[in-house]
C-alpha cells in the first residue's frame, strides 16, 4: 500500500502546499477549525525521528520553528501544539495547530484530538484557504 504522506509531499499542485522547507514540507491541513493549523511531511519516507541523523532532526525542528512562527504571526494564537504523532499515518510528519483563549475556543486547555468530530472535520473555503497559504507562505519569507 502507498504511503499516504510519500503520496502527500509528492503532490506538487495541492492548494494546500504552502513551501518546501530544508527537511520537510509543509501543508495547510484541510481543517480549518483553528485557522492556520498547519502539516510538515518529511520530504522522504522515514517512520522513526530518533533514527534519523541528529543534523537532519536539528534542521526538521528548524522548520518547525520556522513554520510555528509563521502560524503565530498570521494567526494571532495564544499557543501552538505541536503533535508528532505516527501511528495513522507511518511517515515522519508534525501537526502545528495555533490554540486560541476562550471563547473563540471551547475547551483551549483540551488536546484537539478528543474535540467533537464536527470540529476536527470541519473542512475550509476555497477563499480561506487561498488566505492563509498566502499569508503564511509569506510570513515564512519574511
Amino acid at each position: 500500500m502507498p504511503c499516504p504522506g510519500c503520496q502527500r509531499v509528492a503532490d506538487h499542485s495541492s492548494r494546500f502546499r504552502i513551501a518546501a522547507l530544508r527537511e520537510a514540507v509543509v501543508y495547510l491541513h484541510s481543517h480549518q477549525f483553528w485557522p492556520g493549523w498547519c502539516v510538515l511531511w518529511l520530504k522522504d519516507h522515514a517512520e522513526h525521528l530518533d533514527a534519523m541523523p541528529v543534523e537532519r532532526q536539528l534542521d526538521l525542528w528548524r522548520d518547525v520553528g520556522d513554520v510555528a512562527r509563521a502560524v503565530r504571526a498570521v494567526s494571532g494564537c495564544s499557543r501552538i501544539n505541536y503533535e508528532n504523532l505516527g501511528n495513522v499515518v507511518n511517515h515522519i510528519h508534525w501537526h502545528v495547530v495555533p490554540r486560541f483563549a476562550a471563547p473563540r475556543e471551547p475547551d483551549p486547555a483540551a488536546p484537539v484530538w478528543v474535540r467533537p468530530k464536527s470540529e476536527l472535520e470541519s473542512g475550509v473555503t476555497d477563499l480561506e484557504r487561498d488566505r492563509l497559504v498566502a499569508a503564511i507562505r509569506s510570513a515564512l519569507r519574511a
